[in-house]
């Protein structure tokens, strides 16, 4: 279902740069069209191929999260609960709920979540409440790691001075000998509306080490209570090995790491290029990220404070424009500031972009706008692959990697299919080649012709210039290569005469040509009633346009009985049609005449031309008189 949302989404690239490059008053990139998809072996309706879903491992499908906020209130009952918020009643107050259930939190946080009700319940400071906007104790922010050391931080209103030791020293003392694993407490101080600490909250170390240790990759990552991590670290692994496979660095590539959090992309990736440049607007994750650098020694490294619309540019500026760039992104759910994206789109030294997003929808509207600047010569970026990361398990909500690459250094997928499909054909001819030719016996007056089936009159009403007479008889080229398939159309011109009179004509490459029947003197009389239902079937349902689409021609071919494979049917009309998708009336009949037929008995060919013929008139546009009166 993750895998459908992701592959929803990139469907959907194609119609915002479409709706965009509309307004925008230029034509939409060719990575947006139908014939892209389908050369770039996308799934119907993708801009680009989606890869396997990367999933989360049986054993982290429950308690997968390193970290969890809950908020100290009052359940259904009125007692004081520590967990998450379950409702809002109408009057403000919010109803909260019990973790001990919720399959997505570990069992430790569970146990401390319990810890903290009990020891709030018999605590002289009231729990805080939001609506009156008095009250002490407001949330617990809990993190683990893999080892099952717990960093804890509690969060409550301002305290006085002289009343902070008396409050402090008895959770401490509580949480420290619980058994938890319990590493590092810490202490924030918040009066503000809403639980979301301001920048510059006071933040307190009250127990511990200083920092959490979390392991990724071959690195050893430092975080504290307020640093940005990825929620799974199980699928955080495999979310950085699926990056970094996608940046393709070089060692002279420069990795610009936008939003790095505490810098875990950019140094996991530092020793696939020369320099990791990273930005990020909270202080406290760039102190980490160059915390980590340090005690990994990780040395090509440089982290930016700021934020990314005004930081970026002035990198790019003061960086030579001789190297190559290349960016790695992970936004906030809103996706990325509309600065952020003209100066990556018309940066050209940004050669590829890897964007892990959490939103799917906003990063649709991003890769539009990065692959749609207002000049249709410019070199934007075009939508690549794109990969599922089940990072959320037990949630609705999925985790995606787009890889977008500048439309100068993207293969045209098209020409690649041309290609394959001219490198089939001399292998088909080589193969044919090197077979023992059959030997054909000439078309002449010679006794062995008679022995042939020879060609009878037509009807001469339908008769049209660039018709042909063979040995004095009416037949059209079409009629000739169906009934003598090893006569190519030149030889047919070659050897045909007009008409006294008649001008030269080649014959017209699409529209209707005129009914022409004709049948083969010598053949068993169902064999000839198998040419002449065919035909009449096949004319009758020619459309205006003067040729058949793909499911066209499959009602056709299913009516008279042929059956065939989906792969199959697209590869003989690509084969007829020359790569065009569109089948004329002398293209299916030359086919039809030269492939094995199904069935002979007359009686079954009869009733399935008849269910040709009368599948036809769905098919033609408008059918002319002619046609009409022929049938």
């Amino acid at each position: 279902m993750k895998n459908l949302y992701v592959k929803t989404a990139v469907r959907s690239f194609s119609k915002l740069v479409q709706k965009r490059c509309e307004k925008l008053g230029r034509a939409a990139p060719a990575w947006s069209h139908k014939a892209w998809s389908l050369a770039a072996g996308a799934p119907p309706g993708c801009s680009c191929p989606l890869d396997e879903p990367v999933g989360a491992p049986q054993e982290s499908l429950r308690g997968w999260r390193n970290k969890c906020e809950f908020t100290i209130g009052r359940n259904e009952q009125g007692a004081v609960e520590v967990g998450f918020i379950l409702r809002i009643l109408s009057d403000g107050t919010q109803v909260v709920g019990s973790v001990q259930d919720v399959p997505l939190v570990p069992e430790c946080m569970q146990r401390l979540c319990a810890k903290v009700a009990a020891f709030v319940e018999k605590s002289s400071y009231p729990v805080y409440d939001r609506k009156a906007r008095c009250g002490v104790w407001r949330t617990v922010l809990a993190r683990v790691n893999p080892k099952g050391d717990m960093l804890v931080m509690v969060q409550t209103t301002t305290i006085k001075e002289e009343d902070r030791s008396a409050f402090v020293d008895p959770f401490v003392t509580e949480l420290a000998a619980s058994g938890l694993g319990i590493c590092a407490i810490y202490h924030l101080y918040n009066d503000e509306v809403t639980d979301a600490p301001r920048p510059n909250a006071l933040v307190t170390s009250l127990h511990g080490k200083p920092r959490l240790e979390m392991p990724m990759l071959e690195l050893k990552l430092e975080i504290g209570p307020l640093s940005f991590f990825n929620p799974n670290t199980t699928t955080c692994r495999f979310l950085m090995e699926t990056a970094i496979r996608y940046l393709k660095l070089r060692k002279s590539d420069i990795l610009l790491d936008i939003f790095c959090g505490i810098g875990t992309i950019g140094l996991c990736a530092a020793g696939y290029c020369a320099k990791v440049i990273g930005v990020d607007i909270v202080e406290e994750n760039i102190e980490d990220a160059r915390r980590n650098a340090q005690q990994n020694s990780i040395l090509n490294t440089e982290f930016i404070v700021g934020k990314a619309e005004e930081v970026v540019p002035k990198i790019l500026g003061d960086m030579d424009t001789s190297l190559e760039v290349i960016a790695v992104v992970d936004p906030s759910r809103a996706g990325l500031h509309p600065r952020l994206v003209d100066i990556l789109r018309g940066r050209t030294q940004v050669l590829r972009i890897v964007y892990i997003s959490c939103n799917v929808e906003s990063m649709a509207e991003d890769v539009a706008k990065l692959g749609s600047s207002t000049e249709e010569e410019a070199d934007d970026f075009v939508p690549v692959r794109t990969v599922a990361v089940d990072s959320f398990p037990q949630t609705v909500h999925v985790e995606a990697i787009q890889l977008l690459e500048r439309a100068s250094i993207v293969e045209d997928p098209r020409k690649r299919l041309v290609q394959k499909r001219e490198e089939a054909s001399e292998s088909t001819v080589g193969m044919q080649k090197a077979k023992k030719p059959r030997r054909r016996r000439p078309l002449s007056d010679s006794p062995d012709v008679l022995e042939k089936p020879r060609l009878v009159s037509t009807t001469p009403e339908f008769v049209e210039p660039w018709q042909t007479y063979w040995k004095g008889r009416l037949l059209d080229e079409m009629t000739m290569r169906a009934c003598y398939p090893g006569l190519s159309c030149t030889v047919a011109r070659e050897g045909a005469s007009r008409a006294p009179g008649a001008a030269v004509q080649n014959p017209p490459p699409l529209g209707r040509p005129p009914l022409s029947m004709a049948t083969v003197a010598g053949m068993p009389p169902e064999r000839q009633s198998q040419h002449e239902k065919i035909l009449r079937a096949f004319r009758t349902a020619l459309p205006e346009s003067g040729y058949w689409t793909e499911k066209q021609v499959r009602v056709l071919l299913n009516a008279l009985g042929v059956e065939l494979s989906e792969e199959r049917l697209r590869s003989m009309i690509d084969a007829v049609s020359s790569g065009s998708g569109k089948v004329t009336y002398e293209q299916l009949i030359s086919w039809l005449f030269t492939c094995d037929m199904p069935g002979r008995d007359g009686r079954k060919v009869e009733a399935k031309a008849a269910e040709a013929t009368a599948a036809a008139p769905s098919l033609a546009a408008a059918p002319r008189a002619t046609e009409a009166r022929a049938g």
